[in-house]
């Protein structure tokens, strides 16, 4: 018998012991991709951080920055012990962290086989779940015609990665833990990390009914500040200088400066209704994968 993935990586998914159905859905997709996996018990922060991952926790909450809610605690303290498990080199030097709610590719070992084969040394996160909606820098074409690419804003959502061992021991540099997992994860100066994603991405998250663990503590539960107070906080002034170093240092002067025109131009397209918006005919091919009925 072969290794579990072709010997690629290993994998954890995420899921609350009370979430049956889509551990049932996760299941049945990872069947159809041939993918072997480790489940890992979500944590729901209510009931508590689990102590390995409790430091992360601990600061008090940044001038202009709403509370982590409930369930925000509660999946980033599930991304960290899965980051830790990662670090420990029990799964081998590469894994894919999953969360619950996913449409996979059947045929994502391959993907990910091919992947492998043309990232650059020194990558450490691949995003297979994160089509883009700002401009990219192509740096590798995968043999399906995907491409492996560098972001200039790395959107929102922590479905389906590869992180590797030291990746995951950047993830864990020992700071405090004030915005979402995904959040963090999407501001790679913060940990040094080299963060990747191909497109059209071969996985597509969100496809299911919100997890029991939104419903502990909606936004809507959460007291929004005043104007001066909202607009404050979705400025965040690290921006200002740690994002557009960490972008020159990942896609080059010229790559970067032709991402900012690129970008700006966007902005004004959608302002104006002129052409040339930023559009991605393709942003997910899951290629194998049933249509929800």
């Amino acid at each position: 018998m072969g290794a579990a993935n072709d010997g690629l990586f290993g994998a954890i998914l995420l899921n609350l012991d009370r979430d049956t159905a889509r551990r049932n859905w996760m299941e049945a997709q990872l069947a159809a991709a041939n993918i072997a996996f480790e489940r890992q018990s979500g944590v729901l922060g209510k009931d508590g951080i689990p102590p390995a991952v409790a430091p992360f926790f601990t600061a008090e909450t940044p001038a202009f920055t709403h509370p982590l809610r409930v369930g925000e605690i509660g999946c980033y303290a599930s991304h960290l012990m899965a980051m830790q498990r990662v670090a420990s080199g029990a799964l081998g030097p590469v894994a894919l962290v999953m969360e619950d709610d996913l449409i996979v590719a059947t045929d994502l070992v391959a993907i990910i086989r091919d992947a492998l084969t043309k990232l650059p040394s020194g990558w450490d996160m691949l995003r297979l779940s994160n089509p883009p909606k700002r401009a990219t820098k192509i740096v590798a074409r995968l043999s399906d015609g995907r491409d492996i690419i560098r972001y200039s804003k790395i959107p929102n959502s922590a479905g389906a990665f590869l992180v590797t061992v030291e990746g995951a021991r950047k993830f864990l540099k020992p700071v405090p833990r004030v915005l979402p997992a995904d959040e963090d994860m999407r501001r790679p100066w913060r940990f040094g990390l080299q963060e990747y994603g191909i497109v059209p991405a071969p996985v597509q998250p969100d496809i299911l009914d919100r997890s029991s663990i939104e419903s502990l503590q909606p936004k809507s539960a959460i007291k929004k500040g005043g104007p001066l107070f909202e607009t404050l906080r979705k400025v965040e002034f690290s921006h200002l200088f740690d994002r557009p170093a960490s972008n020159i240092r990942d896609l080059g002067l010229g790559g970067w400066l032709w991402c900012l025109a690129r970008n700006g131009w966007d902005r004004i397209a959608k302002a104006t209704g002129l052409p040339g918006r930023i559009r991605h005919a393709e942003p997910f091919r899951v290629t194998g994968a049933p249509p929800r009925g």
